[in-house]
């Protein structure tokens, strides 16, 4: 996240990571779990409102690359995305660092014909566009 502390210090005061990705013993998932720690939790969270969400959160997932198989999104992480939209919050799948900024660029700058993956699954989105859910 260097790229985000130098060129945007603002976001990068508000961004967080959940080291929810390394392999563990069942010891330390189980404490892990007690502390609160959710099965399909995403990778980072920035917690700061735009004109459309409460939040930014993103799963990211390694960049495909040719010839091998794609990073696949769990059941839980599928589930954790769609209890995050229904409550307002943007929560975004992103292969890859290119992605990855891509997303959240397109969160800080608010821009209208958002191309976010929540845009299209959020109650509220329906809602703001006169949509039916």
């Amino acid at each position: 996240m260097r790229w985000l502390q130098t060129d945007y210090p603002y976001y990068y005061d508000r961004m967080s990571h959940t080291p929810n990705e390394g392999k563990v013993s069942i010891v330390e998932a189980m404490e892990l779990k007690r502390m609160g720690l959710k099965s399909g939790e995403a990778d980072y969270r920035m917690a700061w409102a735009n004109a459309d969400y409460h939040s930014f959160n993103m799963e990211v997932k390694k960049e495909h690359v040719f010839g091998e198989p794609k990073a696949s999104i769990s059941k839980a992480q599928r589930h954790r995305g769609d209890v995050m939209r229904e409550d307002g919050n943007c929560f975004e799948f992103c292969y890859g660092l290119a992605q990855m900024k891509q997303a959240f660029l397109l969160y800080i700058n608010n821009d209208p014909d958002m191309k976010l993956q929540s845009a299209k699954y959020t109650k509220r989105y329906k809602r703001l566009h006169g949509e039916q859910s």
